[in-house]
């Protein structure tokens, strides 16, 4: 009986599961809360549209859209507003010059980040802004955004709606972009966000020119390997690591279309894991996550470790179910057991699975709690056919989950961009 009472102990399961489902807890509270309370940042009376150079690449658009994209810049009247064709000169040129911008042809097609390069070396003004060339940007954005500049900002990034277009695929985008936001904004409030949105931000020029103009932005490498990784992440954690805070203005919400197809939103998903993993590894080795702050370091280990630990907690449950049958077949079939061997084993597992189903049930009320808060305030942002952005959203969600792990062992293989 000795041995009986020894065997029975409390399983690391549980320990896992009580840390999981606090930390948990703790998450949901914090952005679920930062997102109902959240207040605007502070406006300053120092920049204007005058102060803002427009930089838009182009390549191979629709031509509506780009349309679209250039008259919503034009008539805020920037300072400047310079078109790049990568590649790609009419219709485009027509359109672009046609409302008052500047264009100008690379050829042959050299990527995003070198036309961004290219129209860097003309801009003059104290801030600039990128916008993608499928991007619609409400009135009054440039405005507002550069309105966000305080003496300790760096970049202000927009926030992003989904064109609902009727595809699927354009619901579980609205649902990532809506979750996204629901974090962003505690962060923005608190410190840093994550990254400044490619398809619309604004920066200091001074502060950003350097980085845009240099080696390891036009000719980016992930252990010596060529890469293509996103830019909007790279010149997001450049700005903080050099002490600026990096924010979201949520008073503009510009719009852009979703990817084609699932399987590129998938493809989608595992660049920006990639993308994810590389610079979270990065920050915490160079000190740059410090200076962004605490929250920002919590969100990020929390965002990118769940998905591991919901597997690690699966692994143990099987090894439970596995060993428990491999011990009883290994009694019955060659009795190498003795009968109060086989009575311990039986009793400690059962201890075990007893303890674990409760410890999951008085967890399970605090994930519940946490989740409705969190939901409520994704519900929230939420415009129309939310049933729809819910149901197609759980797919995202399951894609996530999946492309954060697989991302996790390939965050080196960014050679390729994936999507379009």
């Amino acid at each position: 009986m000795h041995l009986i009472v020894e065997s029975v102990h409390i399983p690391v399961e549980i320990y896992i599961i009580i840390a999981s489902s606090v930390v948990s807890f703790i998450y949901y509270m914090i952005n679920g809360f930062a997102s109902v309370f959240y207040s605007k940042n502070r406006e300053y009376s120092i920049y204007g549209p005058g102060d803002v150079t427009v930089v838009m690449p182009v390549y191979n658009e629709d031509v509506q859209t780009f349309r679209m994209a250039v008259n919503s810049i034009a008539r805020q009247k920037p300072a400047r507003f310079i078109v790049v064709g990568d590649s790609s000169d009419e219709p485009y040129r027509t359109i672009a010059t046609s409302a008052g911008a500047e264009f100008y042809l690379n050829i042959p097609r050299q990527g995003k980040r070198k036309a961004l390069a290219y129209a860097m070396r003309m801009v003059k003004t104290p801030l600039v802004m990128f916008v993608d060339s499928d991007t619609i940007v409400p009135d009054g954005a440039i405005m507002s955004m550069a309105s966000k500049v305080g003496p300790n900002i760096g970049g202000v990034g927009a926030n992003i709606g989904i064109i609902n277009d009727g595809r699927k695929v354009s619901y579980s985008s609205e649902f990532v972009e809506r979750m996204r936001e629901i974090i962003f904004r505690a962060l923005s409030k608190n410190g840093s966000t994550m990254v400044l949105d490619g398809r619309c931000c604004l920066y200091r020029t001074g502060l950003i020119s350097e980085l845009i103009l240099s080696e390891k932005f036009t000719d980016p490498r992930v252990l010596g390997k060529r890469s293509v990784m996103g830019d909007d992440r790279q010149m997001t954690s450049y700005i903080i690591s050099k002490g600026y805070r990096a924010i979201k203005d949520f008073d503009v919400k510009v719009l852009t279309k979703s990817q084609e197809s699932f399987r590129k939103f998938f493809r989608q998903q595992v660049r920006w894991a990639r993308v994810g993993w590389y610079y979270y590894f990065k920050e915490l080795l160079n000190g740059t996550a410090r200076k962004a702050g605490a929250l920002y370091t919590f969100e990020q280990t929390y965002a990118y470790t769940l998905p591991i630990l919901l597997i690690v907690l699966g692994l143990m449950r099987f090894y439970d179910v596995i060993y428990w049958h491999l011990a009883v077949h290994h009694f019955e079939f060659y009795h190498h057991f003795h009968p109060e061997h086989l009575l311990t084993a039986m009793i400690a597992f059962n201890t075990r699975f007893k303890d674990v189903f409760i410890t999951r049930a008085m967890t399970s009320i605090l994930d519940f709690f946490g989740l409705s808060i969190f939901a409520i305030s994704l519900n929230a942002k939420m415009g129309k056919e939310r049933l729809r952005v819910w149901g197609y959203g759980a797919i995202a969600l399951l894609l996530m989950f999946i492309t954060t792990v697989y991302g996790l062992f390939t965050f080196w293989k960014q050679g390729r961009w994936l999507t379009r």
